[in-house]
């Protein structure tokens, strides 16, 4: 991180900590997922892979039989994974405020990641079988 990197993290810490909490790091989550998806699809020249907004608070990702789940309850971001009629694991996305580092950390079983990576985590199962 250079020195003006740092700075500007340091300046804008407070919108940074308001906006660490489990509906807006879902919001951004399903923002990168949907960009995501949307360059696997152009890449691979086809349409298959299809996303489904449920609810507010409920996002599929479907390409084929392979689905998987985003959902929150206000409290955690939880990740489902199915093939077909079954149900094949879950996983759940936590963010939690780094005082340290002044950004809003996710953390999915006990490993803290970056956005990017909660999008690889939740639709890699499905774009990549």
């Amino acid at each position: 991180m250079t020195e003006s990197e740092r700075l500007e993290r340091e300046r804008d810490w407070v919108r940074a900590r308001f906006n660490c909490t489990v509906d807006s790091v879902f919001k951004e989550l399903v923002a990168v997922i949907e960009s995501d998806i949307s360059s696997f699809n152009k890449l691979s020249g086809q349409d298959d892979c299809e996303i489904n907004h449920l609810e507010d608070r409920k996002v599929t990702f479907r390409r084929g039989k392979r689905v998987s789940s985003l959902s929150t309850d206000g409290r955690t971001i939880h990740v489902g994974y199915m093939f077909g009629n079954s149900r094949l694991s879950d996983l759940t996305i936590k963010p939690k405020w780094n005082e340290a580092q002044m950004r809003c950390d996710l953390l999915v079983e006990g490993e803290t990641i970056s956005t990017h990576r909660a999008s690889q985590k939740v639709i890699g199962p499905v774009l990549f079988p």
